[in-house]
């Protein structure tokens, strides 16, 4: 007799756009969808004029309104058992995750089960005023597993009990995974250009992502150690083309020190290229969500030291002084100074290893694979 597969379906956002979570959401998708234990089905809300839109309008209401009817009709014609969201720490995200909570567990003569993702730092915090605190809790009483990136981004343990919790870390795709062997020819490459040095910012252009940070940390820099060369080069999306305008005009560019606005890069291979040639990856960030950046995990696995910040799940991912640096958030005097310690070639190759085994050990696909499915078959 035939045993008949649990029926999983994912209703989140997958790519396009490439976003942390769009990424993760696909990665674990694609994890359950190779192993075979599911039957998997998914309903993609990711709303295509999101990037174009000001605020709330009657295209975005149509949008979920679709989104709705589909969830409906597959959770009827399907028999789903298990369903998959991502929730959102923003008060409008609440509101939507609740109206979700609403047609999974109530609209149906079905018991469904309910397992929600976090990939936000700060889950929790903007829920603690009325009415947000009574939506909150009716969205927790209702949710049968609760996924967070680490322990530390875990803000609601009072709130949730510890026996439905799940830990589960960022993985990367597969389009950006390196071969030991690319390592290996980084190293030789490396091992040839001793006075040059090359630093990538990757994130969305916001103040608070840092870079602003790395491009007065530069300065810092400009009168100090000239026989070291530096090519700095911002990527990420801009909120309009004045700013990223703006921000060229006062790039720092010196005799020793070249930086390049290249913008958003949506092709997987060519990111993993500009890892591997990349010396050192900088992000500064003290954004208020920010959870576990998958930018890190992927400067990780291509062997590039990292130096990031004191915030958020970071500290996990990032040992000071022997895979990367840690400064205080704003503070680029440290980050300038950070910068001149890591270009340094010899100390470079014991930073440079241990960064990529950080990611052997902690975040690639043959350690993470077994967590989400023990998860998920839970």
């Amino acid at each position: 007799m035939t045993r008949t597969k649990p029926k999983l379906l994912f209703f989140t956002s997958f790519p396009p756009p490439n976003t942390g979570q769009t990424i993760a959401s696909n990665l674990i998708f694609k994890t359950l969808q190779n192993q075979g234990s599911f039957d998997l089905y998914k309903i993609n809300t990711s709303d295509p004029n999101k990037l174009k839109r000001k605020g709330s309008s009657l295209s975005y209401v149509k949008h979920l309104c679709i989104s709705y009817l589909r969830l409906i009709k597959t959770l009827n014609s399907k028999k789903i058992q298990t369903v998959y969201v991502v929730f959102s720490s923003t008060k409008s995200g609440l509101l939507r995750d609740v109206l979700s909570v609403i047609f999974i567990k109530y609209l149906n003569f079905k018991r469904i089960r309910l397992m929600a993702h976090l990939h936000s730092g700060n889950y929790g915090h903007n829920f603690k005023r009325l009415p947000f605190k009574y939506l909150f809790r009716f969205l927790l009483r209702n949710t049968d597993k609760l996924i967070f990136l680490s322990r530390s981004l875990n803000h609601i343990a009072n709130f949730f009990p510890e026996d439905k919790s799940a830990y589960l870390t960022n993985m990367i795709d597969e389009d950006i995974i390196c071969t030991e062997d690319e390592i290996n020819r980084k190293f030789l490459n490396k091992s040839q250009t001793k006075d040059s040095f090359q630093i990538i910012y990757l994130s969305n252009m916001i103040p608070e992502k840092g870079f602003l940070d790395l491009n007065t940390a530069m300065g810092h820099l400009r009168t100090k150690n000239a026989r070291i060369n530096f090519h700095v080069k911002y990527i990420g999306g801009w909120a309009g083309e004045d700013k990223r305008n703006a921000f060229e005009k006062i790039c720092i560019n010196s005799e020793n020190i070249k930086s390049e606005v290249v913008g958003p890069i949506y092709d997987r291979k060519i990111l993993k290229q500009i890892f591997l040639d990349a010396d050192i990856f900088v992000l500064p960030t003290y954004y208020p969500i920010e959870a576990q950046p998958l930018s890190i995990i992927e400067a990780l696995n291509s062997g590039t030291p990292v130096i990031s910040t004191w915030h958020a799940a970071i500290p996990e991912m990032i040992e000071n002084g022997t895979n990367g640096l840690l400064i205080k958030p704003k503070s680029t005097h440290e980050l300038a100074k950070a910068i001149l310690e890591l270009a340094d070639r010899k100390k470079w190759f014991q930073y440079s290893e241990s960064a990529r085994d950080r990611y052997i050990n902690t975040f690639s696909k043959s350690v993470l694979q077994n967590s989400a499915l023990e998860i998920f078959n839970a």
